[in-house]
């Protein structure tokens, strides 16, 4: 009985190693059918792999029950964490949102459900050095690719990614992080008791990698590279056994280091101070907008937070008017505090952040106890707390991806694993429990059809619905497309919804009346459409701006082409975002576009120098009102509007002087059409 237990391991045990190297490929995922065809489709991808995988693993650990998990204290301390993430979301401000995510960062309950499936996996199947070493050479391959197409691109090849943007992740900041695991990969492969031509590769592909990071612009991954390599060091000297010059050497390096993080963490607030002014220079002083934000929102909501993916609510109602200025990065949008330990604390409350934490602290314990009983040498261990300190610093001033986690937990795995005492060791094939482990599989080959179904397919099928809105040639595939984008799954509805809003407005404006008129009733259905949409979301989430913003325009938009009683609508909705957002100038632009748009002119005055009030530091805001200033026809005002803008911002007299030579009459829509959120003036 046992040699046929024994026999069946390699094949059910094959499958599961393959899903698991397959998912090291996810960077490597990117298609242009999608929409954020850089995320969206690494999403589906993992998801798909990992339900296939899990499905495995419920069939294996019943044939052989020696493939059960069981987890360390860090091990505990992770499913603790995922536990009060749940937790926290059911009774957070939006659980709906919280369950299916966003159409972007994709760090949903669902999310994180299936992270938890992979640790699971992890710790129980990959449990020999050998099968870690093949691990990590994959991870370590496709980094190398990753990092050749990076370079590729920077030197001007067309490699269906744009220069600088971050290779196949599409941002430099999530590049970075990911080649710093990819980084820490490489120099483990090269020191696990492994052969000659496997630490080659890992020297060399350590040496690739880290030249590849030093040519992006992810400066936190590069500053916290340039740290751990210091940790390294220093954790190097006091593991070191031969000398105790040595020692105290790398203690008082460890010291060193610690006093200079502490002394950055505690300036880094201290108003004008160099290290303040160095952060902004390299990341704008967004960051300090963003942690106000959240530290406002926390303290509402301080033990169980918002829940996830929930920031952009607190977003909205603690918004801060300078955004949009050069003073706080130009930009409007933020749905992350840009701050680990903020995010975390906005999500999940201090309850979340305590169990976040205790993940570090025992993995921290686990190692130092490990290296303690000479299970690992000292090498490993300076490299595991290096890299453990470096993701953490870096997280300080950026936030996780999907990516970012899937690596981390491939880490924490390793070291679950690689601590163990048996390591190696053949597994004791225990005699199995048949009534309750067949509960398991059973349940698994049932559910994970429908799991599939609505996890991946129909998310799948709503992405691409929406991509193919934007290429459809005709209204009849474009409606048809519409309805499935719309209709067929919840994640990422809200973006979804309000992306496709804004292509029905710009398609609209941009038409010929006469094919407006000829084609009435399509491109009504279409509103209609659009606007039934934004109005469940709004009812599900009272205060997302966004979604008022949207259904206002797509509101001005019927009144001003079909039926111009719509204005009422747009307006009432319009001033409801308003009176729920005093802060932001944004309603207060809209309701000066739906104004100037029925030729009250007088009536939109007051809210354009309301929103100039806001903070007058905005460049934007500057601009749309020289726009107003146009519709009055009034030249003094005009030359008012001029002054006040170029004595706040002289650097706008080139965009100035566009506006103002601009025809009224043969540019009045395109004017009008300014005054909307995400146009560029």
């Amino acid at each position: 009985m046992q040699k046929a237990e024994i026999s069946k391991d390699p094949s059910m045990l094959g499958y599961i190693k393959v899903g698991i190297c397959l998912l090291m490929f996810t960077p490597l995922v990117h298609g242009k059918v999608f929409y954020f065809p850089y995320s969206s489709t690494k999403t589906f991808f993992f998801l798909a792999v990992i339900e296939v995988i899990f499905l495995c693993y419920a069939w294996l650990i019943f044939f052989h029950p020696q493939y059960r998990p069981r987890f360390s204290l860090m091990g505990k301390s992770l499913f603790l964490f995922v536990g009060i993430l749940l937790l926290a979301s059911i009774f957070g401000n939006d659980p709906v949102y919280s369950f299916w995510g966003g159409a972007m960062r994709s760090l949903s309950i669902i999310v994180w459900i299936h992270l938890a499936g992979l640790y699971i996996v992890l710790v129980s199947v990959f449990r020999t050095i050998k099968d870690w070493q093949n691990l990590l050479l994959v991870s370590v391959c496709v980094g190398v690719v990753v990092s050749l197409i990076y370079l590729l691109s920077l030197a001007g090849f067309d490699l269906f990614v744009k220069p600088k943007s971050g290779s196949t992740l599409g941002n430099s900041s999530f590049l970075g992080a990911y080649l710093l695991f990819q980084i820490s990969f490489a120099f483990l492969l090269a020191f696990i008791k492994t052969n000659s031509w496997k630490r080659t590769f890992g020297i060399c592909s350590f040496i690739f990698l880290v030249f590849t990071l030093l040519q992006t612009h992810a400066n936190a991954a590069i500053f916290s590279l340039y740290g751990a390599v210091v940790l390294f060091l220093a954790l190097f000297l006091i593991t070191r056994k031969k000398s105790m010059f040595q020692k105290n050497a790398g203690k008082l390096l460890l010291v060193g280091l610690g006093v200079a993080f502490f002394s950055f963490l505690v300036l880094t607030f201290v108003p004008e101070s160099f290290v303040r002014e160095f952060i902004i220079d390299k990341s704008s002083g967004t960051r300090f907008v963003l942690w106000d934000i959240a530290w406002k929102g926390i303290k509402e909501r301080p033990l169980l937070g918002w829940g996830l993916e929930n920031y952009q609510n607190l977003f909205a109602k603690f918004y801060n008017p300078c955004l949009g200025s050069q003073a706080c990065g130009f930009e409007i949008w933020f749905d992350r505090a840009h701050n680990k330990i903020l995010d975390v604390l906005v999500e999940t409350g201090v309850i979340g952040l305590i169990a976040y934490m205790s993940i570090f602290v025992s993995a921290l314990l686990t190692i130092w106890r490990s290296y303690k009983k000479q299970m690992i040498n000292g090498i490993v261990v300076s490299l595991i707390l290096a890299i453990l300190a470096a993701y953490f610093v870096m997280n300080l001033t950026v936030f996780d991806t999907l990516l970012s986690y899937v690596f981390w937990l491939v880490l924490l795995a390793f070291i679950e694993v690689t601590t163990r005492s048996n390591i190696d060791q053949e597994l004791n094939h225990t005699k199995r429990k048949v009534i309750i482990p067949a509960l398991v599989p059973v349940i698994a080959t049932l559910v994970m059809p429908v799991t599939f179904f609505f996890f991946v397919i129909q998310p799948v099928r709503a992405n691409i619905a929406t991509r193919n809105v934007v290429i459809s040639m005709t209204m009849n595939e474009r409606f048809s497309d519409y309805e499935k984008a719309l209709g067929i799954s919840m994640m990422g509805i809200d973006k979804r919804r309000s992306f496709l809003a804004a292509q029905t407005t710009a398609l609209i404006w941009d038409t010929d009346l006469k094919i407006l008129q000829d084609n009435k009733e399509l491109f009504q259905k279409e509103l209609w459409l659009a606007q039934n949409g934004l109005i469940q979301t709004i009812e599900r989430r009272p205060n997302y701006l966004r979604a008022y913003l949207d259904l206002g325009f797509l509101y001005q938009t019927e009144a001003r082409f079909y039926n111009p009683v719509m204005y009422k609508d747009a307006e009432e909705i319009t001033i409801r975002a308003l009176e729920l957002n005093p802060n932001s100038p944004l309603p207060y632009w809209a309701l000066v576009s739906i104004y100037i748009d029925q030729d009250q002119i007088k009536k939109a005055l007051p809210f354009v120098e309301k929103a100039v009030a806001l903070d007058s530091q905005v460049p934007d805001s500057h601009l749309r009102r020289l726009v107003a200033m146009k519709f009055t026809e009034d030249k003094n005002l005009i030359q008012q509007a001029i002054d006040e803008s170029l004595q706040t911002h002289p650097t706008l007299e080139e965009k100035i002087q566009t506006l103002i030579s601009a025809d009224l009459d043969q540019y009045r829509d395109i004017l009008l059409f300014r005054f909307y959120y995400d146009a560029r003036l």
